[in-house]
């Protein structure tokens, strides 16, 4: 009952923590008048290193076509729609970003309510954290350009994951992510290897060499990542099962 409890309440307040900010978007973004969006959307190859500069022609027309039922925030939106394409099947998913305190630099989760509605219903809500406190975290505006697309569709898969359960099933897959190291394992291993098959390897593998070995995140959080996430022998060795892999080997 304790369980329960604490997972209610969680969910309660994660309503009242995903009131959106006003995001602000620029009315006009720069369009490059050669690029097609069907291509882009068909990623099949995987990226080793994206670099701002060169996905910002593409941002308008990533924007155009994934902006339904999404509330963006600006400093984080191009990184969000580049991973975002990664995942075709979450165009029209309601997915709010919110900057909280989240105790962790990035967290998806469902909101409560819509998990009684029919799948497709669903309004999801990515937490940014905006106040680390010491060395405990790390902000996402601190990681380079190429991680914070790995993060990014780290959270994505993590909906899609979401999309795939029962509202009965995520509440109970939310009890043992809170009081089951093991399982919060399993799920973040599960949710790394969608992310990897997607083509977000060399991004993944920029995430973790971040935490672990560029940041000023405390020893205490880097041992907590390394105990809940792929590692990067574990990121490349489930990248060399993946066909999407070969011709960057």
């Amino acid at each position: 009952m304790k369980a329960i409890l604490t997972l209610l309440f969680l969910c309660i307040t994660s309503l009242v923590w995903a009131q959106p900010e006003s995001s602000n978007l620029p009315a006009s973004l720069g369009k490059d008048g050669g690029f097609s969006f069907a291509h882009f959307n068909e990623l099949t190859v995987p990226k080793k290193l994206f670099h701002p500069e060169d996905c910002d022609v593409y941002q308008e027309d990533l924007l155009e076509a994934y902006q339904h039922n999404k509330n963006f925030q600006e400093e984080a939106l191009l990184p969000s729609l580049v991973a975002l394409a990664y995942y075709p099947e979450l165009r029209d998913t309601k997915i709010r970003f919110v900057y909280h305190d989240t105790k962790t630099t990035l967290a998806a989760r469902p909101r409560l309510l819509s998990l009684f509605r029919g799948r497709e219903k669903r309004t999801y809500t990515i937490f940014i954290d905006k106040n680390v406190k010491g060395q405990e975290g790390i902000l996402f505006e601190d990681f380079p350009f190429n991680a914070q697309v790995g993060g990014l569709g780290h959270e994505y898969a993590h909906i899609i994951d979401y999309s795939k359960r029962s509202g009965l099933n995520v509440l109970w897959l939310g009890i043992k992510y809170l009081f089951s190291k093991k399982a919060r394992a399993k799920l973040e291993h599960k949710v790394d290897k969608i992310a990897i098959e997607r083509g977000l390897g060399w991004q993944a593998l920029a995430w973790e060499e971040h935490v672990l070995h560029n940041s000023e995140a405390s020893k205490k959080y880097k041992t907590y990542k390394k105990r809940l996430y792929l590692s990067a022998e574990e990121i490349k060795n489930h990248m060399d099962l993946c066909p999407l892999y070969e011709e960057g080997r």
